[in-house]
């Protein structure tokens, strides 16, 4: 054997310690995701993310109960509706609560206004943040799977999102 043939072969073997280390780590990545499986993005209720839908009104006693309803009837468990009755002189929080929403009352004449009242909405939500805030005006009914996906959209992109109506 040839000094050549020393070098090559001392080569190879400098060559195949370098390379194992990387692909048995590879190896043990690979097999330990397919032990487990593939992750499953927003195909099962139990991995929605907590979310709260917030609901300034400002005299909507008309209209504040249906709302809740419907909001109500597209949410999962552990899903809250938290309706800010906005310097109300009507019966909105009371009707908002016999809908099944929770209700913070605000009483300030100084500030008004539906930025105000998703302000102490979103105050009221830092006790007990969720993943996910969707604000839906008092008078509007979201369409079927629409929180659902703004949910899912919401924690996907890790940005806000708007819905389409």
């Amino acid at each position: 054997m040839g000094i050549v043939d020393t070098l090559l072969y001392g080569g190879f073997w400098v060559l195949a310690v370098l390379v194992t280390p990387p692909i048995l780590v590879l190896t043990v990545e690979c097999l330990s995701a397919a032990w487990r499986g593939a992750p499953r993005h927003g195909s099962d209720d139990d991995s929605a993310p907590t979310t709260v839908i917030l609901v300034p009104a400002h005299n909507e006693e008309a209209v504040i109960g249906p709302t809740v309803k419907a909001i109500l009837s597209e949410l999962k468990n552990g899903e809250r509706v938290l309706v800010v009755a906005d310097n109300c002189s009507d019966g909105t929080a009371a009707e908002a609560r016999a809908a099944g929403a929770e209700v913070v009352e605000r009483h300030d004449e100084q500030l008004r206004g539906k930025a105000h009242a998703l302000a102490y909405g979103v105050d009221q939500l830092r006790q007990n943040p969720p993943q996910v805030v969707i604000v839906i005006d008092a008078d509007t009914k979201p369409t079927a799977g629409t929180i659902k996906a703004l949910s899912q959209e919401a924690v996907r992109s890790g940005r806000p999102t708007q819905a389409i109506y």
